[in-house]
């Protein structure tokens, strides 16, 4: 084979090695979204079945609009987008899940979890958070948020629920365990969170909260951290050591916790650390029947 041969051949890779990124990769991040979120139908408003409630908001108090509110700013310009049940009464205090991106839009993590016609349909109000670059600071303003929320909408402030995955699980857990915190969650649900038991240690245990800790088998990014964060919640929460069987084959439950809150370990089997557990029904089961948060004394 000749010089000239050998280039026209060199061009011929380079040519092929173009096409397949140019092909390749597209195809690529198509099938990982395929396979890593929910369809449209899940992402739906559902209608809440309203028991006889005494109404705690007063009539025009609360200018949140029912349905799809995108786009909200909090005052330091930290993006969220809510959600209500399609028949939202503004009268009537819902219980709030904050959901935490890691770094992508909230758009983009309500397709990731697929939580919103479940969500709604139990009456809950839903915010999904778009993510930033994490630190203690971002962490401090993220907290903001779930008031800036009750603002506007008919929040029970005591049963206001976080989760979220990777950077959003470790927010989801900061702000229930941080000194400094500026916002207390009823009960929080950490997936994927970059956090350690021997960083944990650091600090002082938070009043028991119910804690459903997710984290994939095959979470390469954070190998074992989730087993680790959920035994130092267990011993935070004055819970036996030993764990039991769920009803959820991936879930075990640390027992006897102190002032009836629940602390699970769901351990999905494979998955890597982009993959959300997929354990919405768990979740939502576990948050609904978190004891509410005691209300603040008012003088």
């Amino acid at each position: 084979m000749d010089i000239a041969q050998r280039a026209k051949l060199m061009i011929y890779i380079i040519y092929a090695i173009v096409a397949l990124i140019l092909i390749g990769l597209p195809a690529t991040g198509f099938y990982l979204y395929k396979t890593h979120t929910y369809p449209a139908e899940t992402l739906q408003l559902s209608t809440y079945a309203y028991p006889e409630l005494k109404k705690t908001c007063l009539v025009d108090e609360k200018t949140g609009p029912a349905g799809i509110t995108d786009n909200q700013k909090s005052e330091n310009g930290f993006k969220y987008h809510v959600r209500t049940p399609l028949n939202y009464n503004p009268q009537l205090a819902h219980p709030l899940m904050v959901v935490f991106a890691p770094s992508v839009s909230g758009a983009l993590m309500e397709k990731y979890t697929g939580l919103t016609k479940q969500t709604t349909e139990a009456g809950i109000i839903l915010a999904y958070v778009d993510g930033r670059n994490l630190n203690l600071k971002a962490i401090e303003e993220f907290g903001r948020i779930p008031a800036e929320i009750m603002a506007k909408w008919c929040i029970d402030e005591q049963r206001v629920f976080l989760t979220g995955h990777s950077d959003g699980g470790t927010i989801s857990s900061a702000l229930a365990f941080l000194e400094d915190s500026t916002f207390r969650p009823t009960a929080i649900a950490p997936s994927a969170a970059g956090i350690t038991e021997k960083e944990l240690n650091e600090y002082a245990c938070p009043e028991p909260l119910s804690v459903m800790v997710m984290h994939n088998e095959g979470d390469t990014h954070f190998p074992g951290f989730g087993q680790q964060t959920a035994h130092w919640w267990a011993s935070c929460n004055q819970c036996s050591n030993s764990t039991i069987p769920t009803s959820t084959d991936t879930c075990v439950q640390y027992p006897d916790c102190a002032n009836g809150v629940d602390t699970y370990y769901c351990e999905g089997q494979g998955g890597s650390h982009i993959t959300w557990p997929r354990l919405n029904e768990t979740m939502l089961s576990l948050f609904l029947r978190s004891p509410a948060k005691e209300a603040p004394l008012t003088e």
